[in-house]
């Protein structure tokens, strides 16, 4: 289990149940989760890296499916290309 992933909105690092995010996809239900939710932060995060359209529309299907998976899916690149970039600022660096 890889405790390093986290939401880059809230930097929260554990789902509901209290246990660490165990994937990206579980950092992107957390995001999809929060804005079917209406929480801000996490709509205008997923704005800025998916597109308002793209948003809207899936948080439009994810109500009328009662579901987020939706939403969920439209995050896994986004968040994907975030920790890829968060990985490489530790690349070529040691502690002495």
């Amino acid at each position: 289990m890889n405790e390093n992933f986290q939401c880059p909105v809230c930097k929260v690092k554990i789902n509901n149940s209290g246990e660490p995010f165990s994937s990206i996809r579980a950092v992107a239900l957390h995001i999809a989760g929060k804005i079917k939710g209406q929480d801000t932060d996490h709509k205008m995060w997923a704005y800025e890296n998916c597109g308002q359209k793209e948003v809207d529309q899936a948080l439009a299907e994810a109500r009328a499916t009662n579901g987020i998976n939706v939403i969920g899916n439209l995050m896994l690149l986004p968040l994907k290309a975030w920790f890829d970039e968060r990985s490489k600022k530790h690349i070529g660096f040691k502690n002495t």
